[in-house]
């Protein structure tokens, strides 16, 4: 017997992601962006922002700010920083003397 198991995370929202982006990305790499999310079933707001940050890398875009690429994959900006930056990218925290 198996049991009904809920998703930890809700499902990506390629219309909200479309709307957001669409003043700042061009139109037909958004578009092209939107058909391979299509294509490949992403739902993680991570493999998202994977596939912009190569995007940017090989040229066809530009970075959007991180404040919007969270608001378009509806995730955390910390989250952001962490794909762009790599793993070894940390908060640094301001020490009281």
């Amino acid at each position: 017997m198996e049991k009904d198991v809920e998703q930890s995370q809700p499902l990506f929202d390629i219309e909200n992601f479309t709307s957001t982006l669409q003043d700042t990305v061009d139109t037909l790499e958004l578009w092209l962006i939107e058909s391979d999310l299509r294509e490949n079933g992403v739902q993680s707001s991570s493999d998202v922002l994977r596939l912009i940050k190569q995007s940017c890398e090989m040229g066809y875009m530009e970075k959007p700010k991180a404040t919007l690429l969270a608001e378009a994959v509806d995730c955390s900006p910390p989250l952001v920083a962490r794909i762009w930056n790599g793993p070894q990218y940390q908060k640094k925290e301001i020490k009281e003397t």
